[in-house]
């Protein structure tokens, strides 16, 4: 039996294989698919990001493994998507996998239903047949490997902008393949047996980890046994089978402390401004635009997590950049004061708050 599911598993094995492993030219950020809305807010931190758009050239390929360069792996069919032979294809992919890269580009850590995100990384995906995007079929995926095990304890979300240009996700909730091993079954006869389930992205880990705890040669009538167990899953549990393309975020949903009124008093009327409301030792922030002159704005029921932070930070039409910072502690009214600044400054200010980035990251197991 374990002979049956070992050759399984090679044939498995070479039925994943790609031809080729392609690599990318990179290209400056696109600015154009910056924040777009009903009205003009300029981005006053997008000059911060490191992230350049990586784009693979396909041509006319069946099928090749493409790795992003910071670890991103994509297993390109061209079966999966709605288009012919004879189109040549391009692969788009940004990687924001440095928390500060998530808050230059404003891709807050928000789910539709207001749940509060941390976030192991993003990335931005898009096939291209150089005129449009093009989909995948439908009940298609595209398989795809985050580096550093990010996906563990994590799920995926997939987002998009709402008109005022706040990046907002969804969970997504769709079933995954992955093999259970048979415990009474191998119990009982004293050989492995795996069954082939379905089960929701966020109990993968559960099951995988109850498999790899179980030695059937462990149990009270084979004790003497040095023989283990073989159990590999058939399904690679880092190999995550998305949905859909563009925007794609790896990440779990955190219990706030609470929620707080806050008020801002805006005497001297500032506009054309963004607030990023910052949470220390957490991959998590949202944004929120003012357009207006108000001479108060209200956040209502804002989300509260350990130290929370307002950072203020304002473009003017001279392309001079103010900002402030206030900790929020037990009042509900602060006054706006916005004083001139740098890049260099808020740059620092952002490093000083990203000590979770990439490898430094809790979240990522190793």
């Amino acid at each position: 039996m374990k002979k049956s599911l070992l050759g399984f598993i090679l044939v498995l094995s070479a039925l994943s294989c790609v031809e080729d492993e392609k690599t990318s030219t990179t290209f400056p950020l696109e600015i154009d698919r910056e924040i777009k809305t009903t009205k003009t807010l300029e981005n006053p931190l997008v000059d911060l990001t490191n992230v350049e758009t990586q784009v693979f050239d396909l041509g006319l390929v069946t099928d090749s493994l493409l790795k992003g360069k910071d670890g991103t792996l994509i297993y390109f069919e061209r079966d999966r998507f709605e288009v012919d032979a004879t189109t040549p294809l391009t692969l788009e992919l940004e990687e924001y996998y440095q928390f500060k890269d998530l808050v230059t580009h404003q891709l807050s850590t928000e789910t539709v239903d207001g749940k509060l995100l941390s976030s192991s990384g993003v990335i931005y995906l898009e096939v291209t047949d150089g005129t449009q995007e093009i989909s995948l079929k439908e009940n298609a995926t595209l398989p795809v490997t985050f580096p550093d095990h990010r996906i563990h304890n994590n799920d995926i979300y997939y987002g998009a902008r709402n008109e005022e240009g706040i990046m907002q996700w969804k969970k997504d909730t769709s079933l995954v393949d992955t093999t259970v091993l048979n415990y009474q079954y191998s119990r009982m006869y004293g050989v492995d047996q795996y069954m082939s389930i379905k089960v929701p992205r966020d109990s993968l880990d559960y099951y995988l980890e109850m498999n790899e705890s179980f030695n059937v040669y462990d149990i009270a009538d084979n004790k003497n046994s040095n023989s283990t167990s073989n159990y590999q899953p058939i399904i690679d549990p880092a190999k995550i089978n998305l949905q859909q393309l563009d925007w794609i975020n790896v990440d779990r949903v955190v219990a706030p402390d609470g929620f707080k009124d806050v008020l801002l008093a805006n005497e001297k009327l500032a506009d054309y401004f963004t607030i990023y409301v910052l949470y220390e030792d957490l991959d998590s922030f949202i944004t929120y635009p003012y357009y207006e002159a108000k001479d108060e704005i209200s956040l209502a029921q804002l989300l509260i997590k350990g130290k929370t932070q307002l950072l203020l930070v304002q473009l003017t039409a001279d392309q001079e950049i103010y900002s402030q910072q206030i900790t929020l502690g037990e009042r509900n009214r602060y006054l706006i004061g916005m004083k001139k600044t740098s890049l260099e400054a808020l740059n620092t200010f952002l490093d000083g708050i990203s000590a979770r980035d990439s490898s430094e990251n809790p979240a990522v197991e190793r």
